[in-house]
């Protein structure tokens, strides 16, 4: 909120100005539930799951999708919720894909 603005704020952080910032705090939020064990061990602090250093990202995932359901990617194309990171990622290189097919096919 800002001062002399009587727009309500809609909870969303997902606006061009915002973006880094947002980024940083998922970063810090999804790495704040995972503990490092040891030499090549991670795992999450809410229910236990450990992978080794090869399955760091996994790892992330699930924290993301299982233990902080309220952060979510909207897709600015389409609208679609992901839940992850990774998902999201996949998803608007679908859009790309898309679009580029498209273009060729002009």
């Amino acid at each position: 909120y800002e001062e002399g603005n009587d727009a309500a704020y809609d909870g969303s952080m997902m606006t061009v100005a915002n973006a880094d910032a947002n980024k940083e705090y998922r970063k810090k939020l999804i790495w704040s539930k995972i503990l490092k064990l040891g030499v090549g061990s991670y795992q999450c602090t809410e229910c236990g799951l450990t992978k080794g250093t090869s399955g760091i990202t996994a790892l992330k995932n699930h924290v993301e999708s299982k233990h902080l359901p309220g952060l979510e990617y909207p897709c600015e194309i389409c609208g679609k919720i992901l839940t992850n990171s990774n998902q999201y990622n996949q998803h608007l290189t679908k859009h790309r894909n898309e679009e580029r097919n498209n273009l060729y096919q002009q």
